[in-house]
């Protein structure tokens, strides 16, 4: 039960962080790239929204793993994840100071941490 309920709920975070990155952020992201100042190229802009909205994609797509197989998945997985999202969530945390991000990210590194620690 422990370990459905984290998988369900790691994963729909992750697919509504990936789709909130998507649809708010990269079009964000694309008006500060058009003001830079220095101006930077066209192609650059596209390329460094393009570069944004492809974390969301791979955020939606980690979050499906978790949905569609988080039972079958091995632990290691679940650990890499926990680890690759405090490390996000500390650079978050550090240079951002976006700390609404950054806490949810934590608690997911917890429920992924306490799943791997108590995982049979």
């Amino acid at each position: 039960m422990l370990q459905t309920g984290i998988n369900w709920f790691t994963g729909s975070f992750l697919i509504l962080l990936g789709l909130y990155h998507n649809l708010v952020g990269g079009p964000m992201v694309g008006r500060w790239l058009d003001i830079t100042n220095p101006p930077i190229s066209a192609r650059s802009a596209i390329v460094g929204r393009l570069g944004f909205e492809l974390g969301g994609y791979l955020a939606i797509a980690i979050g499906l793993t978790f949905v569609l197989l988080g039972n079958s998945l091995p632990k290691s997985y679940h650990l890499f994840w926990a680890l690759a999202f405090f490390v996000i969530a500390g650079i978050s945390l550090y240079t951002f100071k976006s700390f609404h991000i950054s806490q949810l990210l934590w608690l997911v590194s917890v429920l992924l941490g306490l799943y791997y620690l108590y995982a049979t």
